[in-house]
């Protein structure tokens, strides 16, 4: 099936039932199911609205899929590019991404009141690691997102 016609399908798909699919590397699984009860917890996997930006080549999406791997009190660092949550890595921040423009590295500190902070499991992942992404305001989250495939 042609890439087209896959993203037809799963946009018929994602219209009719709660599902999702990620066209990006950023995140494995691919498939989710949505569910729009329950508290975000660390290690969910969450839709959300998310900042427009100019960074990534799927600026035009309006919602992404990551991984809550910090919350609220949790400690964010960053040391020589490469970020940690309580001290458990989540990976090193590229300087730019894949167009060669400058990727702008996120914030560090304490993690606010009412903040997430989300991950990508692909390494090239547009996650919290950089500004443009950010951390999530929890108002922005639409649904759990609980892996299928």
């Amino acid at each position: 099936m042609s890439k087209s016609k896959f993203l037809i399908v799963c946009l018929i798909v994602g219209v009719i039932l709660p599902f999702r699919f990620t066209i990006t590397d950023s995140v494995t699984p691919r498939i989710f199911y949505l569910s729009y009860s329950g508290v975000t917890k660390k290690g969910d996997y969450i839709l959300f609205k998310r900042k427009h930006d100019n960074i990534s080549k799927f600026s035009w999406i309006k919602e992404s899929i990551k991984q809550v791997t910090g919350v609220s009190g949790d400690t964010v660092e960053e040391r020589k590019g490469e970020y940690f949550i309580n001290g458990q890595s989540m990976g090193m921040a590229k300087p730019f991404n894949g167009k060669g423009q400058l990727l702008v590295k996120g914030a560090t500190g304490v993690i606010p009141k009412g903040y997430l902070y989300v991950h990508g499991t692909g390494k090239n992942s547009l996650d919290s690691r950089y500004e443009a992404m950010g951390w999530i305001h929890e108002n922005s989250v639409i649904a759990r997102a609980i892996p299928i495939w």
